[in-house]
């Protein structure tokens, strides 16, 4: 079954493709990654059956964005930096194993 919604911009998307692929994708405001260096957990609205996924990052500001702690359930983004993220991060998760 192919499932497409509507990109909304402030919640995270959820579309499953022909063919077992999975992909979640959503935005995360600048103000909301703390810490030193700047770190943002993304928690999907459902979770992958397991952490067999392939997350990207990419942002407003001009940063060398790292993933960690890869969970079916999310993951966190780091800014690698101290500085405040003043602008969006747009990231998408797509996963490598059957649905």
């Amino acid at each position: 079954m192919n499932k497409d919604l509507s990109y909304d911009r402030t919640k995270p998307v959820n579309v499953t493709g022909g063919g077992g692929l999975a992909t979640k994708s959503g935005i995360e405001a600048g103000a909301g990654f703390t810490g030193n260096p700047r770190t943002k957990s993304v928690v999907f609205s459902t979770a992958f059956i397991g952490a067999n996924y392939s997350p990207s990052v990419v942002g407003d500001d001009n940063r060398t964005w790292n993933i960690s702690n890869r969970l079916s359930t999310g993951f966190d983004i780091s800014s690698n930096s101290g500085s405040p993220v003043t602008g969006n991060v747009y990231w998408t998760a797509i996963y490598n194993g059957e649905t």
